[in-house]
């Protein structure tokens, strides 16, 4: 359960972390 959560955190950071 907390696994999907990081998940998604890591996918929707991932695009800033390519910009950044």
């Amino acid at each position: 359960e907390k696994r999907d959560v990081i998940l998604l955190q890591q996918v929707e950071t991932f695009p800033l972390t390519l910009y950044d």
